[in-house]
Parts: structure tokens; C-alpha cells; sequence
């Protein structure tokens, strides 16, 4: 590569930060900025405002791959950053794209194992007619952003830490933390509530009876059973021995 060359992709690389993001502005055709932490992480700004990070490779048989990581506002930097370096990691360990595609694609999300929790688990007589109403309306206030409540509707405008679509291993304790906080504003004893009952989901994998899990063996349900084998998303709930923490 020729040094002009090299200067001019070094050009379109900066060191991204939520700040500089939220300053871009559309323009009439497609463009992205480079991170020049993370290489091969940029963020595209779409004519119609959407941001999005993406990440590009090269594996060792030189081919290409492109990996969409999120919506900037679901995802941020230090986010996107993390994912990144997690699927270097992969193409440094020989996965050819289809396989880290599929890998990804495989984790759940936040809605899915809430679903799943509901559905199987938030059932008598382990809970109280009145904790199965509370947790539901919750859910549905606070992860799905159904409620009609007009307070709550220009609380959801406003925000970009939307959970529901969120895979598991993408809600941090930095992110968790935001989200708590957010939900606090309005009602503490809501976002406490809603941890808590995200811990005990986490317990209770979606092949498990109510009465089934213990702390250690739920945790290597989940290792086990999400395609991407990391401990990101349990650190914030177990520690080494398997018993339950908070999120933060």
C-alpha cells in the first residue's frame, strides 16, 4: 500500500466516542468513521439519521466478513468496542464468518428469555397471584416500553437504552447500571424489582421446571446453551461459585 493510500484510510479513522456520534449528522448519501481503537469497528450514519455499528474482518484465509453489531442508543462505544475485540478473538481462532454469524445469531435476547420466564415459570404457587401482576406489568412497562401511561411514552422518546432486542451477553453491567438508573427516575422500587426478577429469569433457564434450577447448574445451562461461550453476561449475575449477585 503506497503512503498516500495509507494516509487516507488513517483519515477516516478517529477515536470514536458517544459524544462525536451523537453530533453526526445525516447526509445525502451513506457514510461511516473508523475507530481508530478498535480497527476495523465504524459507525454508518444512514440518509435517514439511523446510526449503526459495524465491524469489519479479514480471517486468516483471507476472507472477508462484516458483522452488525448494533443501533447506536442500544449499543454504545464501550459496547460495540467489546463485541469487537470478542470476534477478533474468533478470527484469530480460525471461525470463518457463516460460523461467528451463526454464533451471534444464536444468543438470546433479553425478550426471549423474559418470555420464556413468564411463560414457564411466573406460575402459582411459587408466586403470589399479586407478584406474577407486578412482575408482568413491569416487564411490559419497562422492557417492552408497552404502557400507555403518557409519562412513561415521553420517558421511551427520549431514551436510547432499550433492552428488549438486546442479546444477553450485550446487557454489561455499565449498561445495566444506565438502565437502572433510567428506570429509577421514575420508580425505585420498579428498577429494583425488575433486577431482581432478571436475576431469578437467569436461574431458571427455559428447560427447567420452577422448582428445578440451582444457582450453579443454571449458569452452566447458559454456557452451555449460548453460542458465544463467555461469562460477560453472568459475571454481572454470579460469581465464581455460582450463587447470585446483583447486577451491580
Amino acid at each position: 500500500m503506497t503512503e498516500v493510500k495509507k494516509k487516507k484510510l488513517a483519515d477516516r479513522r478517529t477515536l470514536l466516542s458517544n459524544r462525536l456520534i451523537e453530533s453526526l449528522k445525516p447526509k445525502n448519501v451513506r457514510y461511516s468513521i473508523g475507530d481508530s481503537e478498535v480497527i476495523g469497528l465504524r459507525i454508518f450514519v444512514f440518509e435517514g439519521g439511523q446510526k449503526t455499528f459495524y465491524y469489519s474482518y479479514t480471517t486468516k484465509d483471507k476472507k472477508k466478513g462484516l458483522e452488525k453489531l448494533g443501533l447506536f442508543g442500544s449499543v454504545n462505544v464501550k459496547e460495540a468496542r467489546n463485541t469487537a475485540k470478542k470476534i477478533a478473538t474468533e478470527v484469530m481462532n480460525g471461525r470463518s464468518p457463516i460460523e461467528i454469524k451463526i454464533s451471534k445469531s444464536g444468543e438470546l435476547t433479553v425478550a426471549e428469555l423474559v418470555k420464556a420466564f413468564l411463560d414457564r415459570a411466573l406460575k402459582a404457587p411459587r408466586y403470589k397471584p399479586s407478584t406474577q401482576k407486578k412482575w408482568r406489568t413491569n416487564v411490559a412497562s419497562w422492557i417492552y416500553q408497552e404502557s400507555n401511561d403518557p409519562i412513561l411514552r415521553a420517558m421511551y422518546a427520549k431514551t436510547k437504552l432499550k433492552i428488549a432486542n438486546k442479546k444477553l451477553s450485550e446487557c454489561t453491567k455499565d449498561f445495566m447500571k444506565e438502565w437502572h438508573a433510567w428506570i429509577g427516575t421514575k420508580t425505585e422500587s420498579q428498577a429494583n424489582a425488575l433486577v431482581e426478577m432478571l436475576s431469578v429469569a437467569y436461574m431458571l433457564p427455559p428447560m427447567y421446571d420452577a422448582e428445578a434450577a440451582d444457582p450453579e447448574s443454571a449458569k452452566n445451562y447458559w454456557i452451555n446453551n449460548l453460542r458465544e461461550k463467555t461469562d460477560t453476561e453472568l459475571g454481572v449475575i454470579y460469581n465464581s461459585k455460582g450463587t447470585i449477585k446483583p447486577f451491580f
